[in-house]
């Protein structure tokens, strides 16, 4: 009883802000419908719009990859939208999981399923193990191809440099672009220090 109460009272409280949001979701919508419509994802796929694709990591990269005439090809596998070079494969990670956090106990990053009924209470699986379970329900698709996720520094946090040892990270849609433009570099071909993004050595094969 005493949740219900509770549940209630927050809503009441929250019931303003709420209100808000809707009035700005409304306001906006006419535009993003406009620019989703400029969109080569629109263009090229013809598909209605769905609540909150501007911000899906894969439809920047799809729209990056188009406009500058990158040769990623665009794969998607079951419920994930994948990009693909060669014998590796562009993970847009955050577009399915919480944003990583890390741990300092095991020294690693670890996900949590957005999916999950409940995202709070929803197992916290290693980097390296979400990876794999992944890759178990892409099966033969993946085609012993190599997922190389990658993230926005925002979705770092406080860890960067740690980051930069187990993704690609990007800092805003200029660098998205030349890490693009990196991934899509043949494995032979040398990488100056500068040009290269910090995943340590993502084109090894």
């Amino acid at each position: 009883m005493m949740k219900k109460i509770a549940s209630a009272g927050l809503l009441v409280v929250l019931s303003p802000l709420l209100l808000v949001i809707g009035i700005v979701c409304l306001v906006c919508y006419p535009f993003w419908l406009f620019s989703y419509k400029r969109s080569p994802w629109y263009r090229e796929r013809g598909e209605k719009y769905t609540w909150g694709i501007g911000s899906a990591l894969y439809y920047k990269i799809y729209n990056l990859a188009s406009k500058k005439g990158l040769p990623l090809k665009h794969e998607p596998i079951g419920a994930y939208h994948l990009f693909s070079f060669g014998t590796r494969l562009l993970f847009p990670l955050c577009d399915y999981t919480l944003e990583p956090e890390y741990d300092e106990q095991r020294g690693c990053f670890t996900v949590r399923e957005s999916c999950a009924d409940d995202t709070e209470s929803a197992d916290a699986f290693s980097l390296e193990e979400y990876l794999k379970t992944v890759e178990g329900e892409l099966g033969d698709a993946l085609g012993g191809r190599i997922l190389t996720p990658i993230i926005s520094e925002s979705d770092a946090g406080d860890h960067i440099a740690q980051a930069q040892d187990s993704f690609l990270v990007y800092a805003d849609g200029k660098d998205l672009l030349r890490i693009l433009e990196f991934f899509c570099t043949e494995p032979s071909e040398p990488q100056g220090e500068e040009e290269s993004p910090s995943l340590a050595d993502p084109t090894e094969e």
